[in-house]
C-alpha cells in the first residue's frame, strides 16, 4: 500500500516531536491505514473513544528519516 501525502506528514510530525510519547487525535482512515502497515500505534486517549495517542514503531520511525 502506498502512502499518501497526508501519511507522510503524520509520519514527519510524528518523527520530529520530541520523545514525549506520541500525538493525540482523532482516528481517521489514514491512521488506521498506518497502524495495519506496522509504522505506528495507538493506544486509547482519556479525551474520548474515538481519540487516541499515537506514536511511531520502530518500523515507522526508520520509514520517517527517509522522508
Amino acid at each position: 500500500m502506498e502512502l499518501t501525502n497526508q501519511d507522510k506528514r503524520f509520519l514527519i510530525e510524528l518523527r520530529d516531536i520530541p520523545m514525549c510519547g506520541g500525538i493525540t487525535k482523532a482516528e481517521s482512515k489514514s491512521t488506521i491505514k498506518l497502524v495495519e502497515l506496522g509504522l505506528i500505534e495507538s493506544k486509547l486517549s482519556s479525551i474520548g473513544n474515538i481519540t487516541k495517542i499515537f506514536a511511531l514503531t520502530d518500523l515507522g520511525r526508520e520509514k520517517a528519516r527517509g522522508l
